[in-house]
Parts: C-alpha cells; sequence; structure tokens
C-alpha cells in the first residue's frame, strides 16, 4: 500500500511539475487558452507571442497558423480541464505546516482543522459544537498537529474532499464527461441532467484521463528535455560566436598594426626620396642665385 501511495505521490507531482507547465514561459498555467491543435499556453504568454508574429496566430510547438477571433487572445477557448485540474492543485496547497491561525467562526486560536467542511479551521469550543451538530456528524475533525504532519505530503493535498462551486454546501461527486467538469450531486439533477449528459464518478473519470494525462506528461517532459538541449545547443553557439568575435577582433587589429608600420615605412622611404631631389637642386639653385648676383 505505501508502494501505491508513493507512486500515485509521484504522478501527482510530476502532473504538477510537467502537464501544468506553460511551454512558451515554463511556468504553471494562467488562464491556459487551448488551440485547434490541442496544444494549450498561457493566455498572457499567447498576446505577448502573438504581438511578436505580427498579430498572427501560429502555434509556438507545432507551427500551425489559426484564424485569431475577432475578441482576440481572450477569445480563444478555455482549457477547462487544466483550469479545473489547477483550481484542484491550488486550492489545497495550503502551507506545509501551520503553527498558528484562527478559528473560522470566532476567530481565536485554532486547534482544530476539518477537511471534511472544505478545509476550516476551528477553536477549542467551536469543534465542541461541529462534533454534535446532526449534520456534520459524519465529519472527521483532526488537530492542527496532525494537520501540519499529513500536510507534508502532496498525496494529502490532493485527495482532500473538493466542494461544488454552484451548491457550496455539497461534495464533487462526478464528473460531466460532455461539460469536462467535475459537478455535485444537486448539479446531475438542475444543470447536467442525465438524459443529456454523460456522467462519470470521480474515480472513473481519473481512470479515463489518467492514461492521457501521464502522455501528456511524457509528452511535456520530452520537450522540456528538448527545449533544454535547443538552449545549450544555442549556448553553445553564442559561445562559439563571442569567441569568433575575439578571435577576428585580434586578427584585424594585428592587421593593421603590421599595416601601419608597412605605410609608415613607406613614409619615410618617400619623405628622403624627396630630400634626396630636393637638397641637390635646392643647393644648386643657391649657387646660381650667388652667381647673378656678384655676391
Amino acid at each position: 500500500m505505501a508502494s501505491s501511495l508513493d507512486s500515485r505521490e509521484k504522478l501527482l507531482t510530476d502532473i504538477d511539475d510537467k502537464v501544468l507547465l506553460c511551454a512558451i514561459c515554463m511556468e504553471r498555467f494562467k488562464s491556459p487558452k487551448i488551440l485547434p491543435c490541442h496544444h494549450t499556453f498561457c493566455e498572457h504568454c499567447l498576446t505577448k507571442w502573438v504581438k511578436a508574429n505580427n498579430g498572427q496566430l501560429i502555434c509556438p510547438t507545432c507551427k500551425i497558423q489559426w484564424p485569431l477571433p475577432s475578441g482576440g487572445v481572450p477569445a480563444i477557448t478555455s482549457n477547462r480541464f487544466l483550469n479545473d485540474l489547477l483550481e484542484v492543485i491550488s486550492s489545497n496547497a495550503r502551507p506545509e505546516s501551520i503553527a498558528e491561525t484562527v478559528c473560522e467562526g470566532c476567530k481565536k486560536s485554532a486547534k482544530y482543522w476539518c477537511g471534511d467542511c472544505g478545509g476550516h479551521f476551528y477553536c477549542n469550543l467551536c469543534i465542541q459544537t461541529h462534533k454534535v451538530a446532526t449534520v456534520l456528524r459524519d465529519h472527521e475533525p483532526m488537530t492542527i498537529a496532525e494537520y501540519n504532519e499529513k500536510m507534508s505530503t502532496q498525496h494529502f493535498r490532493m485527495t482532500q474532499p473538493r466542494f461544488c462551486g454552484n451548491h457550496r454546501s455539497t461534495k464533487l461527486e462526478f464528473y460531466c464527461d460532455t461539460c469536462q467538469v467535475p459537478i455535485c450531486l444537486r448539479c446531475t439533477v438542475v444543470d447536467h441532467p442525465s438524459r443529456n449528459h454523460e456522467m462519470l464518478s470521480l474515480e472513473s473519470a481519473l481512470e479515463k484521463y489518467m492514461p492521457d494525462m501521464k502522455a501528456y506528461s511524457l509528452k511535456i517532459a520530452q520537450k522540456v528535455s528538448d527545449l533544454k538541449l535547443r538552449k545549450d545547443r544555442a549556448c553553445g553557439v553564442r559561445q562559439d560566436l563571442d569567441v569568433n568575435r575575439s578571435t577576428a577582433e585580434q586578427q584585424i587589429n594585428t592587421l593593421c598594426e603590421k599595416l601601419i608600420d608597412e605605410i609608415k615605412k613607406q613614409q619615410m622611404k618617400m619623405l628622403g626620396q624627396v630630400d634626396d631631389i630636393y637638397i641637390p637642386k635646392c643647393k644648386q639653385s643657391d649657387a646660381n642665385i650667388e652667381l647673378h648676383t656678384g655676391t
């Protein structure tokens, strides 16, 4: 059993580290938008990408160009599956140790935590009321010390009960495969009737989509590796460019120094030739002047 939990915890960690990473910014998705080619990116990353490509929507991964909606990048379809997954992870990512917090009811120092209430904290007095309430009799609160110990495992954080966004007192129990959203029992009657929607239990949905998530995880891990390899190659090219530039500058400076020395030698030689012509003629001219002046 321990190895099974360890394996599941590792898978959840891989999902958080790989499946939920944007291929552009290499950080966790923020407002993920999915393109028709099924590649997903952050909304702000796509906005910058489109701007850099002169307003064209070209997938950064497969390079296929898609028509940009009239509303721009915000109008691109959101990846609802990843949005739900992000919400689950974010809502359960509390600090791993709670040294001091306050009761949800009276704001006194909290001594207990109840995951069945949606992750609420209670003081010694309020927890007694919680324990005797008929509608809460199935809840299993724990002390702060127990909470701190369990919060050290990602498996615990990821498997805590989640409550419906439309019916906040009702736990999520089903997955509407038609709408690709987790729902509660009340939703199956009101918003997602079974005659029009295909229902799955959360466990069945996990089994159905886990292979895809594993495949996505492997693909993303491969892409991360490819990107790292490309980055290393680019860094190598940049280093080669720096070395080549330095070498070229040194060669140019050496050549120029040689040319300057040669030019100076030619300069001195030509000036000497001028003097060789000038001095004798100058002496002859001076002699002629003395002859004609009789001095």
